[in-house]
């Protein structure tokens, strides 16, 4: 039963990733570099450029360095995020890293109670 249940868990995990393969940065047809920012207690803007191949979803490896959790707000060049607010939209942990599928070109808009972390972002494909 355990078996099965670690198989079906693999199974669901890779049918739903857009391509079933480790994250790589800028590839299969992407061009997006690493942006970052010092992340204050102010809110601030991040761009996350890429070329992405049309009609497939992008994803974005986000990287908080340092101490302060930091609040991000999603959006695009397209549609312009709300303005981030501590506490409210997606919060990340000092010091950790999570991948996101988010539209083309994302635009984040960023904040912390204090400063003490450095936001990356990086585009690419894959988990």
């Amino acid at each position: 039963m355990r078996l099965l249940a670690a198989f079906l868990l693999f199974f669901c995990a890779h049918a739903l990733a857009d391509t079933g393969q480790a994250f790589m940065p800028g590839s299969n047809g992407a061009v997006g570099n690493t942006a970052s920012i010092a992340v204050t207690a102010s809110a601030q803007s991040l761009t996350c450029d890429i070329t992405a191949t049309p009609g497939r979803s992008v994803q974005y490896r986000l990287e908080v360095n340092g101490t302060q959790a930091v609040t991000i707000a999603i959006g695009s060049t397209a549609n312009a995020p709300p303005t981030a607010v501590v506490g409210n939209f997606l919060e990340m942990l000092g010091n950790t890293v999570e991948t996101f599928s988010l539209p083309p070109n994302a635009v984040l808009s960023v904040i912390a109670s204090n400063t003490g972390s450095t936001l990356r972002c990086t585009a690419g494909y894959g988990l």
